[in-house]
């Protein structure tokens, strides 16, 4: 909406005093009243420049402000009306800063932050006043991990692991000779029929022995003479595979064939390479081993000593806390009360430990896959299943 009239200076004022400030109209104001989502301006004589303007949200706009001179006076408006006139108070620009005033009370104390390093020593200054006692600090963490104490003795032995799959069929021993029949014993209850042996020269029945134990399945060979039943044998146990990240631990670059399986606290698999070196992965993913640990070099470098307690000879264990692999020599010499250079216990790498070791040692070393068939990675974790194979 356009007003065309000429207003005087004063009806302007009180125009637009009118229509910002207040909706109720005095006597003789002059009242605009746009249409809805209208607003209303205020141009100059040729009608091309806006002087003002107040959208139909109420926004006052005056475009010449930005570009006005300066003046001498700071225009404030009533935070409930919104008229406008001089700041109460004569507010004005703001001044030069204030001298710092007296320190406000102490807060509470913060957290303890961490130690930083050695400033210089400064000038001592005069003694102040004993503060009041502050409360108590939230217990602080826990200090890192002692050096390893010396081997306690041998604990008692463990419950017996389940029992591992058969292992390969070895070659068939010679045939024996032939022995004196001896008399013909009672004949025995009808027992399962074993699977059948290698054929053997068919001599007159003897006497039954005593049950042995169950040999490994030899290859079929021709059918033989049928001999007496022998006795039911034990039950085998079920045979097993182990995946490693999904493949089968003996379809694996470097085959891995297990072993045993111990379903005690932190499970473990055991598995034997065709170097004839054992290993084990835990249930955490890691291969067994130990993250305090002592190194016959500085900054927990070089060799480690493994305690003949906890570890053999033939054997791949994980040491430090980054699980870097190592093996002890099919061969290994044990090394009493070993000499070492540093010692990580957990937590940091101490290059002056003070305790000795005393104790039987494997001088353990970085893993070489080709000496011990072991292909796994340092400070890898694996996935481990194991499967049912009928």
């Amino acid at each position: 909406m356009r007003v065309s009239t000429r207003l005087t200076r004063r009806a302007l004022v009180l125009a637009i005093a009118a229509t910002v400030a207040h909706p109720a109209l005095a006597q003789g104001d002059i009242e605009a009243r746009p249409l809805a989502n209208q607003g209303f301006i205020v141009t100059d004589e040729t009608g091309t420049v806006l002087r003002l303007r107040v959208g139909a949200d109420g926004q006052v706009t005056i475009p010449s402000l930005p570009s006005s001179l300066q003046q001498d006076q700071v225009v404030c408006f009533h935070a409930t009306t919104g008229v406008l006139g001089r700041c109460a108070g004569g507010a004005g620009p703001v001044g030069p800063t204030g001298p710092t005033g007296p320190a406000g009370p102490s807060g509470a104390p913060g957290p303890t932050g961490p130690i930083g390093p050695a400033g210089p020593v400064g000038a001592d200054g005069a003694t102040g006043a004993q503060g009041p006692e502050g409360p108590i600090g939230a217990t602080g963490p826990a200090g890192p991990t002692g050096p390893t104490g010396s081997i306690g003795p041998t604990g008692p032995t463990g419950p017996t692991g389940f029992t591992g799959p058969t292992g390969p069929s070895g070659p068939a021993g010679a045939t024996g000779a032939t022995g004196q029949a001896g008399p013909e014993g009672p004949v025995g209850p009808p027992g399962v029929v074993g699977p059948p042996g290698p054929p053997g020269e068919a001599g007159p029945a003897g006497a039954t022995g005593p049950v042995g134990a169950t040999g490994p399945i030899g290859p079929t060979g021709p059918t033989g003479f049928t001999g007496p039943t022998g006795p039911t044998g034990p039950a085998g146990s079920a045979r097993y595979a182990v995946r490693i990240n999904g493949t089968v631990s003996t379809a694996l670059a470097q085959p891995l064939h297990p072993i045993g399986y111990s379903g005690t606290t932190n499970a473990q698999l055991s598995f034997v390479t065709p170097n004839g070196y054992v290993v084990s992965l835990l249930s955490d993913g890691y291969v067994f081993g130990s993250t305090g640990v002592s190194y016959d070099g500085p900054n927990c470098t070089g060799n480690v000593f493994l305690n003949s307690v906890n570890y053999l000879p033939g054997s791949v264990a994980s040491a430090g806390a980054i699980h870097n692999l190592y093996y002890i020599p099919r061969t290994a010499t044990t090394v009493n009360n070993p000499t070492r250079a540093s010692q990580y216990n957990g937590a940091t790498c101490n290059n002056s430990p003070t305790n000795p070791m005393s104790g039987d040692y494997y001088v353990g070393l970085p893993n070489v896959t080709a000496t011990t068939g072991v292909g796994l990675a340092n400070n890898t974790r694996y996935t481990v299943i194991v499967d049912y194979v009928p």
